[in-house]
């Protein structure tokens, strides 16, 4: 598994939470899989 920088984090989930984006468009704006942005928006929402 890749490991991402807190930054690049901080800005999947900021991205995503503006609310015009989906989650598969997030994933390949940043070239990273779904499952990760879902991963990493779980982990914001704890």
């Amino acid at each position: 598994m890749t490991c991402y920088s807190p930054d690049l984090r901080h800005k999947v989930v900021k991205i995503y939470q503006q609310g015009n984006t989906s989650i598969r468009a997030v994933a390949q704006q940043f070239q990273i899989s779904t499952s990760t942005v879902q991963r990493y928006l779980k982990q914001y929402q704890q």
